[in-house]
């Protein structure tokens, strides 16, 4: 099973898609700042199955251990992030700016 995070922002509800139509077992992790949960529906609308869904953010370690016992999680793609690349490295202190050059990095 593929772990997506991010996956209901734009990049994100996009590999959900083609993840769904190829018939690939997947999970949304999402924690929808960036997003909207309308796209979900509209994606389950299209595809005829409604995505798996997680909330939650990437830099908590608890969920994201959850996530991993509670599913059979073998790929990760990585598409959580601040909808602008300057917002993605400029945020509105150390620990935003500097969580998103690695999952869970903080100083």
């Amino acid at each position: 099973m593929i772990l997506l995070t991010g996956g209901a922002g734009y990049i994100g509800s996009h590999m959900s898609m083609a993840l769904a139509e190829a018939g690939l077992p997947f999970v949304v992790f999402d924690n929808f700042s960036n997003s909207q949960r309308g796209v979900l529906q509209r994606m389950a609308q299209i595809s005829g199955t409604a995505p798996t869904v997680v909330e939650g953010d990437v830099r908590d370690a608890q969920t994201l251990e959850q996530l991993s016992q509670a599913f059979p999680i073998n790929a990760v793609w990585h598409l959580a992030g601040s909808e602008a690349v300057g917002g993605s490295g400029a945020g509105t202190g150390p620990q935003e700016s500097q969580w998103m050059s690695g999952i869970g990095q903080r100083q």
